[in-house]
């Protein structure tokens, strides 16, 4: 039997929030398995970008071909199959990831602003994968299982951060956690390590001038860190500021 107060509490909808800048396969591997064992359902919003569909209407636009490296003309329509491209992939990976570890998932295409988009959504935690610059892998790549996770806590007094307890005690019940590392701007509580999980997984406080300030480096870290932060903590311009940097899986709770 579950336990309930468990359930109520980590069964939140996931929103992966996607778009033509491709992310890495490892950190959708890694969502699915979390919330495989949170057992909280998926939503893909692949979002295409607005704004660089106004700019690829202009006629002056050019790109340069990747392999050839001549300049050559860009088109609209050029920008519109490269989304329908992306996004297809990323749909058929998700819904392969969806039957490998029995977890629900739905996938929409709208235009808009990513980020936006994604912070506003209501009543769901928002998952950012990490970013990769070259394409996709072959299908075979994806078939490998996660790694146990080194966890990244961003600490303070949110029901929040209570849930990123919760959700890191389950996965190290599960042996999927390794390190837990948890960054603060001010004192913690004695007992809030006795609240981590026990000896086998290793615990570092990391104490930091400004939560603010410390969050690039927090998003620098390897593809098999996972960044837990309660969505209050980041904000739009920040996380802007950040966003094509984004070397770390960042979910954000609500």
């Amino acid at each position: 039997m579950k336990n309930e107060a468990m359930t109520s509490n980590t069964e939140q909808r996931i929103l992966i929030a996607l778009d033509a800048r491709e992310t890495t396969e490892e950190s959708l591997v890694m969502l699915a398995a979390v919330a495989g064992l949170l057992h909280a359902p998926l939503a893909g919003l692949f979002v295409e970008d607005t704004r660089l569909s106004d700019i690829a209407k202009l006629p002056f636009i050019t790109e340069i071909n990747r392999t050839s490296a001549r300049e050559q003309s860009f088109h609209a329509e050029t920008l519109t199959a490269l989304n329908r491209n992306i996004a297809g992939r990323v749909h058929r990976l998700l819904d392969e990831l969806s039957r490998r570890y029995k977890v629900p998932y739905t996938f929409r295409a709208e235009p808009g602003e990513l980020i936006s988009k994604a912070l506003t959504q209501e009543g769901v935690d928002v998952f950012f994968p990490a970013r990769k610059r070259a394409l996709l892998q072959p299908k075979g790549c994806y078939s490998r299982q996660a790694d146990q996770l080194k966890i990244t806590l961003i600490y303070d007094r949110s029901p929040q951060f209570e849930r990123a307890l919760e959700i890191v005690r389950l996965l190290a019940q599960a042996g999927g956690v390794s390190e837990v590392v948890l960054v603060c701007d001010t004192d913690i509580p004695e007992e809030l390590v006795h609240r981590l999980p026990g000896t086998d997984v290793r615990v570092k406080v990391h104490s930091v001038r400004s939560v603010a300030s410390a969050l690039r480096e927090c998003l620098c870290q390897p593809t098999s860190t996972l960044l837990l932060v309660p969505k209050h903590r980041v904000t739009y311009e920040e996380l802007s500021r950040l966003f094509n940097e984004l070397a770390t899986p960042l979910l954000l709770l609500n």
